[in-house]
């Protein structure tokens, strides 16, 4: 199978059918009969007859495989014939139906939206540039002088040079003088 997942199409089910005497006197089975999909088997395992008193219970386990992978509806019929000391009989079936639906399928993913990215180069594409000088290609400036070159300026005077003008003439001159 190569590690592929495959899946399994056939599946065990178990039946179990049971005869029940719910009457007040012992009874005589008869007849007791399942049939799957056309297939009868006798749950009486060929024997003439069963008897059953008040309140007892007969049942067999019956082991089917149906098809997981097909589509299809089974049926099982279950027939029981009795009689008590009346030579009355009575009889009783019970059929069930089942469906097997198709087996799910996953829809296809969609496509990648792009291609893999190229593989990387093999041979490595540029050379390391030049390593760093040994020392610096420029000199540093002199040093700073270790006092002042020059005198600093004249402090400021105590009070103004000049008193303020006289108060402003009374009224405006009648247009500016060139």
């Amino acid at each position: 199978e190569n590690g592929e997942n495959t899946t399994n199409c056939f599946s065990d089910i178990l039946l179990e059918t049971c005869v029940e005497n719910d009457g007040t006197i012992d009874v005589f089975v008869t007849l007791f009969d399942l049939t799957i999909v056309d297939e009868t088997i006798d749950l009486l395992n060929g024997t003439s007859g069963l008897e059953l008193q008040p309140g007892l219970a007969y049942c067999q386990d019956t082991t089917d495989e149906i098809s997981r992978c097909t589509p299809k509806e089974y049926t099982v019929v279950s027939v029981v014939q009795a009689n008590d000391t009346s030579d009355i009989g009575c009889d009783d079936n019970l059929t069930l139906v089942f469906d097997v639906p198709p087996p799910l399928t996953l829809m296809p993913s969609s496509e990648p939206s792009s291609p893999p990215t190229p593989s990387p180069t093999d041979v490595p594409t540029a050379s390391p540039t030049a390593s760093p000088t040994a020392s610096p290609t420029a000199s540093p400036t002199a040093n700073p002088t270790a006092s002042p070159t020059s005198s600093p300026t004249a402090s400021p005077t105590a009070s103004p040079t000049a008193s303020p003008t006289a108060s402003p003439t009374a009224s405006p001159t009648a247009s500016p003088t060139a």
